[in-house]
């Protein structure tokens, strides 16, 4: 009780001494997203990794976590949106939005970039755990060891068909069948050994995986490096003698014929293999970024924050209209990339640089029919003021279109490029351009939003 009344004290204080700041919301929605993200990062951060869980169960627990937290985001943002529309600047105060407008989306960005961003702090508070516990350093060094060695402890039989051998009188024993398959074997020297290698991390970056001949001395360092190197994640042997191990190897029935009952496994030598692959799968999905920990992608935190500062433009446009203009702009908005479409296959463009150059002349003559409309044109003015608002929304992904296109044009690798006389050369990668054209657009989004205000305070605070 004590707490509620505490609440309903700071709310009245918050609407007589800083009206601003109660209509945004400033004194629910910034504790309600620091105390949600704290415990979520917490319950992330808390799941016990000393021993590894099982990957499987590890990933579905922040899976579970995820999903069962969507809806209530979807809902805290449209509570936000509904707060923003009610007490906008037609009801409250002449001065909000249009008197703070940048301030305001700022701070748009920010509530929506922590609201959107609960799903995924329990994975947050798990990468955090994960960084501490794994040394993924000395990992990404042991791979070669590991890699190297664990075909010598272990091998799946591979499937023979008896038919196939009986029809052309075949020995799965016989070197000229054998050669063509996973084998391990001496040479004829008896001083090698013949073996294919396979892979045990997502992390090697050593030598193919084809048939290798291997003399075995180096054999025998192989299997000690590989017994010391795999110690350390776990791993416990039946069996640890080099040359006890290699004729095991050599030895072990290495097929199985049709639908045999009989295991699959030629040999292992790893007694808790379970444990040891569940060890080093969880050091490759945290440097992968795969399941829980896909949190410290640059590509995850490129598409968040387009979707924060979307959203923060679109209730920006909305709390700074008439709802009447919101939704004409919105009808606009909604037909422009259809009647576009609908534009460019009337006149039958196929792809190829003309058909690209055209896309691209026909596209700037829709930009400047919609300026013009927005800024020029004696029309009506509601028109008028929906085309801006597209105008407002547009603006960034024509920027986008523009810059994507253009290289598309001057790439002189691509196959439908018509000119032999041009340089390939490139000073940015396809994935540097990339950045500089998120980068571009993002700034442009801000410019754009700072414009935008002066004209929406133009239009509805001072009109001529």
């Amino acid at each position: 009780m004590k707490l509620l009344q505490y609440y309903k004290d700071l709310d009245h204080k918050m609407l007589n001494k800083y009206p601003v700041a109660w209509v945004l919301g400033v004194h629910l929605y910034i504790p309600l997203i620091i105390a949600s993200s704290i415990l979520l990062f917490a319950i992330g951060a808390l799941v016990d990794l000393s021993p590894l869980p099982q990957w499987r169960d590890y990933r579905e627990i922040f899976s579970t976590i995820s999903m069962v937290l969507v809806l209530p985001t979807i809902l805290l943002v449209i509570l936000f949106i509904i707060r923003q529309v009610k007490f906008n600047s037609k009801r409250v105060h002449i001065r909000l939005p249009h008197g703070f407008s940048y301030p305001i989306f700022l701070y748009y960005i920010a509530v929506f970039a922590g609201i959107i961003a609960l799903p995924f702090m329990a994975n947050i508070g798990a990468t955090v755990r994960a960084g501490l516990t794994l040394d993924t350093q000395q990992f990404k060094k042991d791979t070669y060891a590991l890699d190297d060695g664990y075909r010598h402890f272990y091998m799946s039989k591979q499937y023979v068909d008896s038919n196939y051998l009986q029809e052309y009188g075949q020995d799965p024993d016989d070197n000229d069948y054998i050669d063509h398959r996973t084998t391990y074997r001496l040479t004829a020297g008896r001083d090698s050994l013949i073996f294919q290698r396979s892979k045990l991390t997502d992390q090697y970056i050593g030598r193919s995986y084809g048939m290798d001949t291997v003399l075995l001395s180096d054999v025998y360092a192989e299997i000690q490096s590989f017994i010391e190197v795999a110690s350390c994640y776990g791993a416990e042997f039946s069996v640890t003698n080099p040359r006890e191990i290699v004729e095991i190897n050599i030895r072990s029935d290495k097929f199985y014929q049709n639908a045999s009952a009989e295991s699959t496994v030629a040999y292992e030598h790893i007694s808790n293999s379970d444990t040891f692959s569940n060890t080093i799968r969880f050091h490759d999905e945290y440097i992968d970024r795969d399941g829980p920990f896909f949190i410290t992608s640059v590509e995850f935190w490129q598409f968040y924050l387009l979707l924060a500062l979307g959203l923060a433009v679109l209730v920006s446009v909305l709390c700074s209209v008439q709802i009447i203009d919101f939704g004409w702009a919105m009808l606009v908005t909604a037909l422009t990339p259809t009647v576009y479409g609908i534009f460019i296959a009337l006149i039958g463009l196929t792809t190829g640089d003309v058909g690209d150059g055209i896309i691209l002349f026909f596209l700037t003559l829709f930009v400047l029919f919609y300026l013009w409309t927005a800024f020029a044109s004696p029309w009506n003015y509601r028109l008028k003021r929906a085309f801006a608002i597209t105008v407002h929304l547009y603006a960034p992904f024509v920027l986008m279109i523009y810059m994507f296109m253009l290289r598309s044009l001057s790439n002189c690798c691509s196959p439908n490029y018509s000119y032999n006389d041009c340089d390939c050369y490139h000073v940015l990668t396809n994935s540097q351009y990339e950045d500089v054209v998120y980068v571009c657009a993002v700034a442009l989004t801000f410019v754009v939003q700072y414009l935008f205000a002066r004209y929406y305070k133009k239009e509805y605070i001072n009109p001529q």
